[in-house]
């Protein structure tokens, strides 16, 4: 495992800056709390001083478009004042594009930059965020950021059906510019990307060879790629790009709120529905219908195939709170299913194996059984 690898599930706090945005993406996940205004400079910098608290040295400035916050470098100075060692900003990029506002970004303690690309051309690219021009702009931001000495330039590709059959050559694009590091992002059923579901959803499944074929492309050139929310049943094969576990911990805070009326209040869940089968809390959610209803979870026993990895069971109740209860979810019930799994007698009674044990022995150790019933 590589250092850059080794740092992905590093604890960062994610700080808001704006509810506004300079783009129109077709699949923005935050479309419905964009209503065009800033955050005072006083809330974010309480937001800080939390992370901070928390033991974060990682921050995340995010929007919107962060950089659009008239204090964006005043903020990023803050952040490094108040002890942050690594400032990162996901960015459409387009502010950067001015050569004046990337020194004073840098100077004032920006350390890394995440531009989203999303297409190959600059048709394809400002077809999909809502504004001609972005893509030129934006490329030359990422030229700009990369003359800088020290600075990260690393990149977020949204993976949809418009460019879904584009994206190593969006890879191979970025790393001609010198970008070596490069996170997928599998669409997901919220906010204007539900909106446009029918036009954006795909199957991720039938893009395996894409994504192999970016897979190979980073190993050749030593390049780095994550994926983000991407089934793990997907990267059978490829154990080592599924997703680090603990970032779900990072979706549970983004919906921490919903997620605490639902399991304390009964309130439902406004995105129930027929959105679950492509969210990546799909499973979490079910687990806390489950706790709501019995009032504990305990730890899932292993697939009939995998006696070894049988542990002494743990029980969690709604009491340890909603972040303890995620914690728990992703120790002792987090699972998976791969290919061989549907030749298994015992598929039915099973929940499949710990994601960690596949990530760790791969798919290939789950073994279909012949005969008989998975352990309960």
């Amino acid at each position: 495992m590589t250092e850059k690898t080794a740092a992905a599930p590093e604890k960062r706090k994610w700080v808001r800056l704006t509810r506004a945005c300079n783009n129109r993406c077709l699949f923005c996940l935050d479309a419905d709390s964009i209503c065009g205004e800033h955050l005072p400079l006083a809330e974010i910098e309480a937001d800080l001083k939390r992370g901070r608290a928390e033991g974060c040295r990682r921050v995340v400035l995010s929007g919107g478009e962060p950089t659009i916050h008239p204090g964006f470098t005043a903020i990023v100075a803050k952040a490094r004042k108040l002890g942050y060692t690594h400032v990162q900003a996901i960015s459409n990029g387009r502010m950067f594009c001015y050569g004046a506002f990337l020194r004073r970004a840098v100077k004032s303690g920006l350390t890394e930059i995440t531009f989203s690309v999303h297409g190959a051309t600059a048709a394809q690219h400002d077809a999909l965020v809502g504004v001609p021009g972005a893509f030129a702009q934006t490329m030359l931001a990422v030229a700009n950021a990369k003359k800088v000495p020290g600075l990260i330039v690393s990149s977020d590709i949204v993976v949809n059906r418009l460019n879904a059959d584009s994206v190593y050559d969006i890879v191979a694009m970025l790393h001609r510019l010198g970008v070596d590091e490069y996170d997928l992002l599998n669409l997901i059923p919220f906010g204007r990307a539900w909106e446009n579901w029918k036009r954006l959803s795909y199957s991720p499944a039938s893009k395996k060879g894409m994504l192999e074929k970016v897979f190979r492309f980073s190993e050749s050139v030593g390049a780095h790629v994550w994926t983000n929310r991407f089934p793990a049943a997907v990267l059978e094969g490829n154990e080592r790009y599924i997703q680090h576990p603990d970032k779900l911990m990072d979706e549970v805070r983004g919906m921490r709120r919903p997620l605490e009326a639902f399991l304390y209040s009964g309130e439902e869940m406004h995105c129930r529905g027929p959105r679950c089968a492509s969210c990546v809390m799909a499973q979490f959610c079910s687990d806390l219908e489950l706790l709501r209803a019995e009032g504990s979870l305990k730890t899932v026993p292993p697939p009939a195939c995998l006696p070894e990895d049988r542990r002494r069971a743990k029980r969690i109740t709604p009491r340890a709170g909603i972040m303890k209860v995620a914690e728990f979810f992703i120790a002792e019930r987090l699972t998976v299913k791969g290919s061989a799994c549907r030749r298994c007698r015992a598929s039915a009674a099973c929940r499949g194996a710990r994601i960690k044990t596949v990530m760790a022995a791969g798919f290939s150790a789950l073994k279909p059984v012949r005969a008989g019933r998975c352990r309960a």
